[in-house]
């Protein structure tokens, strides 16, 4: 039985913890979801944003080194590979971070930026081959060239950059001859360097199918953002947010958090928000990003009348509640077999889906509508990609491989 005093301290503890959740609770309940309109406009402020500059700093750096060693020395690598999640474009952190190294001493062409996938996989080899073919004294047709000797440093000026990998290739019978390609041109001709991005999913398929790190064997992977860089990266969007909810709950759990000012218990919020974005996202900015957007909210009493106020995120009081990863809806078979192509591919047509998936256009096209009412696969144009906030989940399923989850492989 417990002493009067212990019985106490315990019933102290009940009390403190209660009125913490209460209070929790009660913040969280007059919070709603920003207005669509709202929403819609940081969204496209977030599709807007430039390249996290650690990003850039980061790539810039690697590459530079890279270049500068294969230009000065006959045993250098020729190509650089960076790796990113599936849900991160490599476009626009390659053109910013190589934009300054262009010179006399170094030549740098994107021919592939703009490629597109060709609807027959059996001709992705020879389109990627005519747009290589075309690049400014880059690569000769291979029956009537013969390569650059490699004594010839002074030659090595030309660097081609192949920003996404994985549309180049496409998972199906006979869809990756592209990549086995790719590869031989890269070791037949050292008179040009190659940086190519891929998704880090893309470039474990591609190992298991034609080991592509025994010709690719430089890779760089695009480091992790930490809480600060993706705080210096992301609170400008917005001119104010106040951080209340659960992490209202975490500091009343401290005893000392009583004794705080109200501008330190805001610092503690702003820091314990930060941290847990960068946890849940790894420190990946597009998921990161998506975390944030949906962890804004309004507090019911500022939630101005949508005909007569402006719904401008600067004009709005929003609150910024503690961020989580959101649920997946269940998934069939089928559907797993479908994210795990978009998770190799990034992006993919319906065509291209239903191609790789070797199911009937009304099957693929159904499960898709379901998926994308879901909030998992989101439509860009004409293509269909992963929602980066379900990335965490999506790769604690496929955490075992590669694996047909319908059978078979």
């Amino acid at each position: 039985m417990n002493s009067p005093l212990i019985q106490s301290l315990i019933n102290r503890i009940q009390d403190r913890f209660s009125q913490a959740k209460q209070t929790a609770q009660n913040a969280e309940e007059v919070v709603q979801e920003l207005p669509e309109v709202t929403r819609t406009q940081l969204l496209q402020r977030l599709n807007q944003l430039p390249p996290p500059k650690p990003h850039l700093e980061a790539v810039k750096q690697r590459c530079v080194e890279a270049i500068a060693h294969w230009q000065s020395s006959l045993e250098a690598e020729n190509s650089l590979v960076i790796l990113t999640e599936p849900v991160l474009p490599l476009y626009d952190i390659l053109a910013d971070a190589l934009l300054p190294l262009e010179s006399e001493t170094c030549h740098i062409q994107q021919p592939l930026a703009s490629y597109r996938r060709p609807i027959d996989p059996e001709k992705i080899p020879s389109s990627l081959r005519a747009v290589l073919e075309s690049v400014e004294v880059a690569i000769p047709h291979a029956e009537t060239h013969t390569p650059a000797m490699p004594e010839e440093l002074e030659n090595r000026r030309q660097v081609i950059v192949i920003p996404a990998l994985e549309q180049c290739f496409l998972r199906c019978i006979g869809g990756w001859k592209s990549v086995e390609e790719l590869q031989k041109q890269v070791v037949q001709y050292p008179s040009c360097f190659w940086i190519i991005g891929c998704s880090s999913w893309s470039w474990a398929f591609l190992e298991r199918v034609c080991q592509i790190s025994a010709y690719l064997e430089q890779v760089f992977p695009l480091p992790k953002l930490a809480a600060e860089e993706l705080r210096d990266w992301l609170e400008p969007l917005v001119k104010e947010a106040i951080f209340i909810g659960d992490l209202i709950g975490d500091l009343q759990n401290d005893t000392s958090s009583q004794e705080l000012s109200a501008a330190e218990a805001e610092a503690g919020d702003r820091r314990s928000y930060w941290s847990a974005l960068a946890s849940l996202s790894e420190g990946r900015s597009a998921i990161a990003a998506q975390l944030w957007l949906h962890s804004l909210g309004i507090q019911a009493v500022n939630l101005p009348e949508e005909d007569t106020t402006s719904l401008a995120p600067e004009d709005l009081s929003l609150t910024l509640r503690k961020p989580v990863l959101p649920p997946l809806p269940p998934l069939s078979p089928t559907d797993r077999y479908l994210l795990q192509s978009l998770l190799i591919h990034s992006s993919l047509s319906e065509a291209h889906l239903t191609l790789s998936l070797g199911e009937s256009d009304t099957q693929v096209r159904s499960r898709l509508q379901i998926l994308q009412r879901a909030g998992v696969v989101l439509q860009k144009q004409d293509h269909m990609t992963l929602n980066p906030a379900h990335l965490p989940r999506l790769e604690a399923i496929y955490k075992v491989g590669f694996s047909d989850p319908r059978g078979g492989e």
